[in-house]
């Protein structure tokens, strides 16, 4: 992956990242009570997309070895 491509997945992920957060805050936070749940989710959301990317490197990475 070329550095233009991790930019434009970085800055894809950030903004989806926001946007949930945001949503997750204005819905359960206001509708449960639950002041701060945005960055909560924010957390998982960019640990979700830290997993995944590391996931997809590594498979990458064992399909390179196998050929």
């Amino acid at each position: 992956m070329n550095n233009k491509s991790r930019l434009i997945v970085g800055l894809s992920s950030a903004i989806i990242t926001i946007f949930l957060s945001f949503v997750a805050e204005a819905y359960i936070g206001g509708s449960m009570n639950w002041p701060g749940v945005g960055s909560i989710f924010a957390v998982a959301i960019m640990g979700f997309f830290i997993i995944w990317s590391n996931q997809t490197d590594n498979d990458k990475n064992n399909s390179d070895k196998k050929d």
